[in-house]
């Protein structure tokens, strides 16, 4: 977006702010980069509110998935995580968001180069494997039976 860095920085610390409020919110509807067989819910994320909100904070947590997004094991998911995903995603910011990711490696080359980018989309990353027991109905995971994301 071509506007001036004030304008800019005022609708960035709003957007910033509500991503900070949904953390309370009594619903969140998610989606998650990968599924093993065994039920684990394999995420990563750059700025880390999708993530968190996962693991604590929602009252609830609603995460719907493509059966594109099922994987054999852990291994598995964050091979696709890193070599599939984590670049589209780039791609997807940089078509629709306004975003100008050139630098990350991925992005230029299409897949992981276990980097520590300060724009990396991989630097947090979480694993569901279940709930603790004061908190077993929080997360609910809801296959779809068709493609969904990336």
């Amino acid at each position: 977006m071509n506007i001036p860095e004030d304008d800019y920085r005022k609708l960035y610390n709003e957007w910033y702010e509500k991503l900070r409020r949904s953390l309370m919110s009594d619903l969140l509807i998610c989606s998650s980069n990968a599924v093993t067989m065994d039920g684990e819910i394999v995420s990563v994320d750059g700025f880390g509110n999708r993530v968190s909100g996962m693991i604590f904070g929602p009252k609830h947590v609603l995460c719907i998935v493509g059966r594109n997004k099922i994987v054999r094991d852990y291994d598995a998911a964050v091979s696709r995580i890193h070599n599939y995903t984590v670049p589209l995603t780039y791609l997807r910011h940089n078509n629709k968001h306004w975003c100008n990711f050139q630098d990350v490696p991925c992005l230029r080359t299409g897949k992981c180069a276990n980097c520590s980018h300060p724009e990396s989309a991989c630097l947090n990353k979480v694993v569901v494997r279940g709930q603790v027991k004061q908190h077993q109905d929080r997360i609910h995971l809801l296959i779809v039976n068709e493609e969904l994301g990336f």
